[in-house]
C-alpha cells in the first residue's frame, strides 16, 4: 500500500499550505513554519507570529551588537598596527642617529651621551628585619665615572 518507486511523496493538505514555492516538498524554512502549527489547522495564530517576530527582532539586535563589536575590534587592531609601525620607525631613526662608544649610547653628530633613564644622585633602601632592627643600603655614583 506504498507509493510506486520514483514517485514523489505527497504532502498532506495542511503541509501543502506551507509549501510556499509549490515544489511538492517542504524545505527547511517551510518545515520550520509547519512544525510551529501544532494544531494542524494550516495557519499560525497571532501569538505564534508575534513570538516569531520577537525572536527575529532579538536576533537582529544581537547581530547589530556583534557588528559594532567587530568594528570596534577592527579599529583597535588598526590603532595597534599603526603604533607598532611608529615604534619601528622610531627605532630605525634612533639607530641611524646613534652609536655605542665606551659602552654608552652616543649621538653621532654631537658625541653627547644619551640616557634612556633618569640619572639620580643616588638612592637608599631601608629594610626592617623580623627582629625589629633596620638596615639601610645606599648607592651613590662614582664622580669619576662619566
Amino acid at each position: 500500500a506504498g507509493s510506486p518507486k520514483g514517485a514523489k511523496p505527497r504532502l498532506s493538505i495542511t503541509s501543502r499550505k506551507y509549501d510556499i514555492d509549490g515544489d511538492g516538498k517542504l524545505d527547511e524554512a517551510e518545515q520550520g513554519i509547519r512544525d510551529l502549527d501544532k494544531s494542524g489547522r494550516g495557519y499560525l495564530t497571532n501569538d505564534k507570529v508575534y513570538g516569531l517576530m520577537q525572536d527575529h527582532m532579538k536576533t537582529q539586535k544581537e547581530l547589530f551588537s556583534m557588528r559594532r563589536m567587530m568594528i570596534a575590534l577592527a579599529c583597535f587592531t588598526v590603532v595597534l598596527a599603526i603604533s607598532n609601525l611608529g615604534t619601528a620607525l622610531a627605532a630605525a631613526v634612533l639607530a641611524k642617529e646613534t652609536r655605542i662608544a665606551n659602552e654608552a649610547l652616543v649621538d653621532k653628530k654631537t658625541g653627547a651621551k644619551i640616557s634612556t633613564v633618569s640619572e639620580a644622585e643616588g638612592f637608599g633602601i631601608t629594610v626592617e628585619t623580623d627582629a625589629g632592627s633596620r638596615r639601610t643600603v645606599s648607592w651613590r655614583p662614582d664622580p669619576n665615572d662619566s
